[in-house]
């Protein structure tokens, strides 16, 4: 059965590959600041700039999210859409 895009379960996934796309991502970075020969590379170093930008763009991504994941958990609480999301089984949706 395919999944319910509001059930809390397939955000797990998602959370655990952000982290750890994103630990890797930060350990590639570091790795390529402290490579100074790397670095006079301008290949490299338009990498590493684009690879800085692809990060700020994911920051700001799951701020976005995370407030649209309060606001839908906000919502869930307020009357009447408590009573629908209760009768149609929708439930708090967790943050990145």
């Amino acid at each position: 059965t395919p999944a319910k895009p509001w059930a809390p379960d397939p955000l797990g996934g998602l959370a655990v590959a952000t982290a750890s796309h994103s630990a890797a991502l930060t350990r590639l970075l570091s790795l390529l600041d402290h490579q100074a020969e790397l670095r006079s590379e301008t290949e490299i170093d338009g990498l590493v700039s684009e690879l800085k930008l692809i990060e700020r763009q994911r920051a700001f991504t799951r701020q976005v999210f995370n407030q649209a994941v309060g606001q839908y958990n906000e919502a869930l609480q307020q009357f009447p859409t408590r009573i629908l999301a209760n009768l149609y089984g929708f439930t708090a949706a967790r943050s990145l």
